[in-house]
């Protein structure tokens, strides 16, 4: 939701620069009014930059696919406009401004497109990262309005044609055929790498660097075989700008398991079971047919039944069976429906959502009272508690 799902406090005993320790009352107005103040400047980052959209899109894919990734702080352009009132011979005339600036903002890294260091379980073990930007001419035309990207390289890319089609087995399942022959793309294979390299690396693409270190972080963007991009890295603390949030996470891997995976078994039951309360529905409403041939023919040739099928009768019939009668077949709606109802429950199980977190209450009487419902709700939102305080420890801190 749109709520904040954050609070910034001080510690009980805090440690502000200049104010004795002893003096406890004083320190922790001081360091309450600082925190205070930090937590509206976030609030004012956060709410410019759209993020509790991008988090709401980064947990689609946490669920789903099993990995969410996040991407802060990036470079993005912000243009704001205002007016102003100008005296202009005494009359009053308003005028547009426009203003650009370069501010920081968040954005969802599509899991398809992420690529860390495969020796790493966890994103903070990851020493780097390569993501891959698919981009259209103007995407890659507005890099230029961005500061350190290379102008002459994206003019040199963009003379050239987009291939017609990019690797990945995510943009192969997305490919379209028209008339037997395929469509392009039309997207340039932009990268971006984080992460150390040699210092030699780094001199060939124009850093220097006072640092005696043999390996160097840096931030470089290429597509081409052209170096949109390169310099070292910008933050002190050396982490990486991703933040990944897993529905059930892998001990081995940064990747993780999505809610259709853990629940694929029931869910297979449910299908299955679906499917035969159909085909049982189907054989029962156009039971299968037994006919003679010897006295009746249909006019078309068929003797497939269908709606509206004619018959001619050959000649008479010479027994006590008519020239065509069904077998019955009974309906097992009953037993079929019961096997999807315990497909549902074992899912339930399997997920940890309960059908009361799913806004469908089990026992209406257990809620009529608030003390019932409080535990009813308290009961089914544990599981979904522990994710949440999973997401805050991964992606909020």
């Amino acid at each position: 939701t749109d709520d904040r799902n954050y609070a910034i406090k001080s510690t009980p005993v805090p440690d502000v620069p200049g104010i004795p320790k002893p003096n406890r009352e004083l320190l922790s107005d001081i360091a309450q009014k600082k925190a205070t103040a930090m937590q509206d400047e976030i609030d004012d980052q956060l709410a410019e930059c759209d993020y509790n959209s991008v988090a709401r899109r980064m947990i689609h894919d946490g669920i789903v696919l099993g990995t969410g990734v996040i991407k802060s702080p990036v470079l993005r352009r912000s243009v704001s406009k205002r007016y102003t009132i100008n005296d202009v011979m005494g009359m009053k005339v308003s005028k547009m401004e426009i203003k650009e600036e370069i501010k920081p903002g968040a954005e969802v890294v599509s899991p398809w497109h992420f690529f860390p260091d495969e020796s790493a379980n966890k994103i903070e073990q990851a020493e780097n990262v390569f993501e891959r930007h698919p981009m259209n001419r103007k995407e890659l035309r507005d890099l230029c309005k961005i500061p350190g990207f290379s102008h002459e390289a994206v003019e040199a890319i963009l003379s050239s044609n987009p291939p017609d089609r990019l690797t990945g087995l995510f943009d192969e399942a997305r490919e379209q055929q028209r008339d037997g022959e395929q469509q392009s793309a039309g997207r340039y294979e932009v990268w971006e790498f984080q992460g150390c390299l040699p210092k030699s690396d780094a001199t060939a693409l124009g850093i220097k660097s006072e640092s005696d270190a043999e390996d160097m972080r840096l931030v470089v963007w290429f597509c081409d075989g052209h170096v949109l991009k390169a310099v070292e890295y910008p933050y002190d603390d050396g982490d990486l700008p991703y933040s990944v949030w897993c529905w059930e996470e892998d001990d081995y891997s940064i990747f993780g398991y999505g809610l259709p995976y853990r629940v694929r078994h029931s869910q297979r039951v449910a299908n299955a079971a679906w499917r035969l309360l159909m085909d049982n529905a189907a054989i029962v409403s156009i039971p299968p047919m037994v006919y003679n041939d010897t006295d009746i023919e249909p006019v078309d040739g068929d003797y497939q039944l269908a709606a509206g099928k004619v018959f001619r009768w050959v000649k008479g019939m010479g027994s006590d069976k008519p020239p065509i009668f069904p077998i019955q077949i009974p309906m097992q709606a009953d037993l079929l429906f019961s096997i999807v109802d315990r497909a549902v429950q074992l899912v339930e199980m399997e997920s940890g959502v309960p059908d009361i977190a799913q806004q469908e209450g089990p026992s209406p009487e257990v809620g009529r009272t608030a003390t019932g419902a409080s535990l009813l709700f308290n009961s089914a939102s544990a599981p979904l508690r522990r994710l949440v305080k999973q997401f805050d420890d991964r992606v909020t801190k």
